[in-house]
């Protein structure tokens, strides 16, 4: 099954509920590309119900080691590049497995809300990192 990595929220109709629950990763099989030397492979990142049940378990292992932890929902990928602003959009509290993929519940920062409210994102694009594939 392949399905698009982007993840649209539900409030094209104008009723995001910031203090509601939101898709964060769907299932399906998504293929990543990464530049590797001087060659690009392609990897196939699966999320199936193992997947899920395994992402929902770290995070609450997390959460248990640490009940201050929250996972950062930044802008555009940037907090992976030192040279750009790692502004979160949320700080996800929660997550919950579901029969179509992993589903999310934060605390929203101003932008953040800001942003999904005034339609200027549209699309929630989950990050793997290669050990994760």
């Amino acid at each position: 099954m392949e399905t698009e990595i982007l993840t649209p929220f539900l409030n094209r109709a104008g009723d995001f509920d910031p203090a509601g629950w939101f898709q964060l990763v769907p299932k399906g099989s998504f293929p990543i590309s990464r530049k590797e030397g001087d060659t690009v492979r392609t990897y196939l990142q699966v999320v199936d119900d193992q997947a899920v049940s395994k992402i929902v378990a770290a995070f609450a292992n997390r959460r248990a080691a640490n009940p201050a932890f929250r996972m950062l929902v930044d802008f555009e990928h940037f907090s992976h590049d030192t040279s750009k602003s790692s502004a979160a959009a949320c700080w996800v509290t929660d997550l919950e497995a579901r029969a179509d993929g992993v589903w999310a519940k934060g605390e929203w920062s101003d932008e953040g809300e800001a942003a999904i409210k005034n339609r200027r994102y549209r699309y929630l694009s989950p990050v793997w990192f290669p050990r994760q594939t």
